[in-house]
């Protein structure tokens, strides 16, 4: 039709541009095995209660056809093979049958993560502060998928490329914490708005920590999700984009 654009003569944004907030969950077991594993720990008690997540700036959000930064302070970026929540109707204290009446759909989540930073940080009990949430570090993308498009439960395959090659592999399916679980658990008390992105954390071999493998600058990384699409970017040292 008269509206209609050739992929590669448009430049995609992000499907939310500056979402009001930005709350990334840890809801994978084998993702939390095995990073923590690799740092010399095991998965706490309290992670089994209720699920975990920390908020960082929606000012990192970027879309597709952006590069996203190697900060300089870091060593050690990592990529992580997510996918993001989008809220589509406001509310509170969001009852799990309900959650679904509130979400727009899913988006591809690359959560970049500075993990020689995160080794320090995590060492003080708080955070993360720097090892997340730079700017151009939460790829998003390439496009919102509605609702109507999702099966539930959502068990979709999911892929990690580094240069064409896989290095990661997983399934939707092997969350721990449901979709319906975080959406409720994100609502406790805090109004959730249209906009509000919930990611999923990890799925499990989804990060170069588990796997002891590391991108460098310069390295495209494309994730993939059945249905929603493939997620690439490029990763440059912040005075080289």
């Amino acid at each position: 039709g008269p509206h209609a654009h050739a992929r590669e003569a448009v430049r995609l944004l992000a499907p939310v541009d500056r979402p009001p907030a930005l709350r990334d969950f840890f809801a994978f077991e084998d993702h939390m095995v095995n990073a923590l594993r690799n740092l010399g720990r095991e998965v706490p008690q309290a992670w089994y209660e209720a699920p975990s997540h920390y908020v960082t700036r929606s000012a990192s959000v970027f879309g597709p056809d952006e590069t996203g930064q190697w900060p300089a302070y870091t060593e050690k970026l990592d990529y992580e093979l997510e996918f993001a929540i989008v809220i589509g109707r406001r509310g509170r204290d969001i009852p799990p049958e309900r959650a679904w009446d509130h979400i727009a759909g899913l988006t591809i989540f690359n959560d970049l993560s500075c993990r020689d930073v995160q080794r320090r940080e995590m060492g003080t009990a708080v955070g993360p502060a720097k090892t997340k949430g730079f700017d151009r570090g939460c790829a998003t993308g390439p496009y919102l998928v509605t609702v109507d498009e999702i099966p539930r439960p959502f068990q979709a395959g999911m892929r990690a490329f580094v240069n064409d090659e896989l290095w990661s592999q997983g399934s939707a399916g092997s969350i721990h914490w449901s979709i319906e679980q975080l959406v409720a658990h994100a609502s406790a008390g805090e109004t959730l708005l249209p906009g509000d992105l919930l990611g999923s954390g990890t799925v499990g071999t989804g990060a170069g920590i588990e796997i002891d493998r590391w991108i460098k600058p310069g390295d495209v990384i494309r994730l993939e999700i059945d249905g929603l699409g493939a997620l690439e970017t490029r990763v440059e040292r912040a005075g080289d984009a």
